[in-house]
């Protein structure tokens, strides 16, 4: 949404002193809610109005609450982390920027990877070490496959630009 507009970013900046502690404000919120699901301490810390509005928290549908959270979440990592960061050029932020410049790919290959994590570990459903290995080979596999996905395109641009001084045509 905010790519689709261009300078969304810039217009929102005379907002800032508003938009990011609503939106920090908002993210705790959400964290406190969610941690509410799994720590009984915080589950009666949830005033009951709140509860019957939020809970279950599903990630089938996309509500106004969702929305609200990805917009804040979206618009404090955009202040926190400028186009041209120097950190994103580091060699340590490379599996980063390979999945960034293959995320539709990287998307779809995560969804398929957040179903078969979610069957492998079923079984294993309470323990923590499941879920964790679960991640880390999701985020591997999600890595590997955005280099072999950037290798493919970048041979397949230098295989068409070979054909295209040999032949002096371009294939239509």
């Amino acid at each position: 949404m905010f790519a689709a507009f261009g300078g969304v970013g810039g217009l929102l900046a005379p907002a800032r002193r508003l938009l990011l502690p609503l939106s920090v404000a908002w993210l705790l919120f959400a964290l406190f809610l969610d941690m509410g699901q799994h720590f009984q301490p915080l589950w009666t810390l949830v005033p009951a109005w709140i509860g019957r509005i939020v809970y279950p928290i599903d990630k089938t549908n996309l509500d106004v609450l969702r929305l609200l959270h990805f917009l804040a979440l979206a618009y404090v990592v955009h202040l926190a982390v400028p186009m041209n960061a120097a950190w994103l050029r580091w060699r340590v932020a490379e599996p980063l920027r390979r999945c960034g410049e293959q995320s539709l790919q990287v998307f779809c290959l995560g969804t398929f990877l957040s179903f078969t994590a979610h069957v492998a570990t079923e079984r294993y459903e309470q323990a923590a070490w499941a879920q964790i290995a679960a991640s880390v080979v999701g985020i591997l596999l999600m890595v590997a496959f955005a280099y072999a996905a950037r290798w493919y395109k970048h041979g397949e641009a230098s295989t068409g630009r070979s054909r295209v001084l040999a032949t002096g045509a371009v294939d239509g």
